[in-house]
């Protein structure tokens, strides 16, 4: 029994011991806050909390002041920007970088704990029993621990004077503050206090009470200085005449002065220190005297100083930069000053490519920055037109594929006909391109449409074309496909005398046009008799036979180079014919071009050109004296079996049958408004002749060719 009360006692003096050890350790290497903080806060709980800050890697500035072993009374921007940090990290709300209850009484604990980890280990060779009864002890005693506050009055300042506790928590009281004064830093029970003058100014002398003792379980209120009128500075050493100078700090243009300003300074004495404060969106040049530093302190004293802090505006450079494909104009790298506009800059894509984006996510590709406060620096971002080539195949066939296609690219389409069908037409961008089975499109700048129609398979000089009310054979020279036949199709018009059954398209020339209406199609039979329609074919107008409206007779042309012509009618306005126009022919057939009838007489007669040395064709594909019902006196060797139909003049009058025939071609004459190229076979002549004098308003003969 007296061995277990002996080790009680024994524990009980242990922890008694530690918790004493505790007290002093907290007081000699943790500073606590008492002290709400903010930008522009100056005292010592500032300079504790940078040194905090510092050494627990929050650093305040690398270099300089703030910097570790250089740290400031300030509270300036970089302290707030540090403290904002340790607020995020260790998830104090709301993380602003004021320093308040919240903050102060987590970094106390702390620093609380971290006195006591380091009691733990200052006593690691005790056993482990006692040591966590210390632990406990220490604990308990962290958790019930109170602060004390250590204060006074003060009476008769002349000047600022600056005290201490304990050679430490600087508090510094001014004339216009010197009635009840609080120690920033509360104090543990059973600490002990001395407090001391570190600065006295202006040659004034203050005498302390009650200035030093032990906390006891309440507030220190009872300390008193009282100050009076000196002759000489608190640091001279005495003497009389000590001269006195004054300290006047000027803030210029854009900027503040925080401390006391002006000041009155013995010889040989210190100021006090002054600060100067940038506005926002300006910083800190120099001090007229050359002093770089925005928070200064003059020393020993000699002479009047008077001088003024200067700033300047920050400034912000603008970047813009084009990534690949694009450019930008206007000025790429501008230098703006704080709160200004830059100026307008345009992302301008190569051609073939189009603006995306900025890389802050601007999605104009114009843009003003307006109001800087920071750099900044873009890029815009472009990307690639593409193009949709939508492709459509009818019955009976397929094309492939429907794709979309890069700029400049190019993209082939495959047409396949079903087993019994041939292709009967491909149209790109309504255009016909004739029949071949695949087509290209090349260097890609736009959408496109490609779709092409099927027919049942058809053997040219064995199969026939069914079209209106007759059946036409086919016959075939060289690679050309040609109606048997001239075409009879339409609805037979008379030719009448004047208006308003005919109409003069040259404006009183008397190129008398009587087939008039746009609406359907209409033929000439020679001698207005239906009969020779069914044999001779009908005759029918240039505009007609193209199915153009029938002032299109007389028109201007232009040649665009690539299959087609544009004419500027006089009543219908402008007109695009192709030279495989298909007109008044069937389905999958179209009326010739000149150059396709050049192709037939070179057919029947290699090596000729028309209206030069063709001087056999023209036989070789007139009906021959036998054909029946019309005889002529060609050869006939392809079933060409041309007829000497005649022709229906411009002046209204039926001629040459029986000696003629005329062909209309789709091609304009382009110095003449009123004719257009066609060919002629003659009685009593082999050759093939061309003609480009021949007036739109004659009705000539039609044979269609198949596409």
């Amino acid at each position: 029994m007296l061995k277990k009360r002996g080790l009680f006692i024994e524990l009980t003096i242990i922890s008694l011991f530690l918790f004493v050890f505790f007290i002093h350790s907290v007081l000699a290497s943790g500073f606590l806050f008492n002290h709400n903080l903010s930008l522009g806060s100056i005292n010592n709980d500032v300079r504790q909390l940078q040194k905090y800050l510092n050494n627990n890697n929050y650093i305040i500035a690398k270099t300089g002041s703030g910097s570790k072993g250089s740290e400031t009374t300030y509270f300036g921007a970089l302290t707030k920007a540090a403290l904002i940090k340790f607020q995020k990290a260790n998830k104090i709300k709301p993380s602003v970088g004021y320093f308040g209850p919240i903050t102060r009484d987590f970094i106390n604990k702390k620093i609380i704990k971290q006195n006591i980890n380091n009691t733990n280990n200052n006593n690691t060779n005790n056993t482990n029993n006692t040591n966590n009864n210390n632990n406990n002890n220490l604990n308990n005693t962290t958790n019930n621990t109170n602060y004390y506050t250590l204060g006074g009055t003060v009476t008769g300042l002349i000047s600022a004077i600056t005290l201490q506790n304990n050679n430490q928590d600087d508090l510094t009281i001014t004339p216009g503050n010197n009635s009840l004064f609080t120690f920033p830093t509360k104090l543990i029970n059973n600490t002990s206090y001395n407090i001391t003058i570190k600065q006295n100014y202006l040659g004034q002398s203050c005498h302390l009470e009650n200035n030093s003792g032990i906390i006891n379980s309440s507030n220190v209120t009872n300390i008193k200085i009282t100050c009076s009128s000196n002759a000489y500075p608190s640091n001279s050493g005495g003497g009389s005449g000590v001269a006195i100078y004054t300290l006047t700090y000027t803030a210029g243009a854009n900027g503040t002065i925080t401390g006391t300003t002006p000041q009155t300074v013995y010889q040989g004495n210190n100021a006090s220190p002054v600060t100067a404060i940038p506005n926002t969106g300006y910083y800190f040049v120099s001090w007229s005297d050359g002093v770089l530093t925005a928070q200064r302190t003059d020393t020993n004293v000699i002479g009047n100083i008077s001088v003024t802090a200067t700033f300047a505006i920050n400034t912000y450079t603008l970047t813009y930069t084009a990534a690949s494909h694009g450019s930008i104009t206007g000025t790429t790298s501008q230098t703006i000053n704080y709160g200004s506009d830059g100026t307008a800059v345009t992302a301008t894509p190569d051609t073939g490519y189009y603006f995306v984006s900025w890389s802050d996510g601007v999605l104009t590709a114009a843009r003003t920055d307006t109001n800087i406060i920071a750099n900044k620096s873009v890029t815009a971002t472009f990307a690639i037109n593409s193009y949709t080539i939508t492709s459509s195949a009818g019955a009976h066939g397929t094309i492939t594929p429907t794709a979309t296609v890069n700029y400049g690219s190019n993209k082939t389409f495959t047409i396949t006909p079903d087993e019994g069908y041939n292709i009967a037409d491909v149209l790109v961008d309504t255009v016909s391109v004739g029949t071949d089975p695949t087509y290209t499109f090349t260097n890609v700048t736009a959408n496109h449409t490609i779709s092409t129609t099927f027919a049942i398979a058809f053997t040219c000089g064995t199969d026939t074309v069914s079209y209106g009310d007759q059946t036409y054979s086919t016959v075939s020279i060289g690679s050309q496909c040609w109606l048997g036949e001239n075409l009879n199709i339409g609805t037979k018009v008379n030719v009448g005398n004047s208006e308003p059954s005919c109409h003069d398209v040259s404006g009183g020339s008397y190129y008398w046009s009587c087939q008039i209406n746009n609406n359907t199609i209409e033929k000439y039979c020679y001698s207005n008799n239906e009969a020779n329609c069914t044999t001779y074919g009908g005759l029918y107008e240039w505009a007609e036979t193209l199915q153009l409206p029938y002032d299109c007779n007389n028109a201007s042309s232009i040649d665009n180079g690539n299959g087609t012509y544009t004419l500027a009618c006089p009543i219908s306005g402008t007109q695009t014919i192709s030279a495989e126009q298909q007109g008044i022919c069937p389905t999958g057939w179209h009326v010739p071009s000149f150059t396709e009838y050049q192709t037939l007489a070179q057919n029947a007669d290699p090596g000729c050109t028309i209206n030069s040395n063709c001087n056999t064709a023209g036989g070789k594909l007139k009906a021959t004296a036998s054909h029946t019902p019309i005889a002529w006196d060609g050869t006939d060797i392809y079933n060409f079996s041309a007829l000497p139909s005649g022709n229906r003049t411009s002046g209204r009058t039926f001629v040459h049958r029986g000696v003629l025939a005329y062909f209309w071609s789709t091609v304009p004459y382009s110095i003449n408004s009123l004719t257009a190229w066609s060919v002629s076979l003659g009685l009593g002549d082999s050759g093939i002749y061309g003609y480009y004098d021949r007036d739109r308003a004659h009705g000539f003969s039609v044979r269609c060719i198949k596409n």
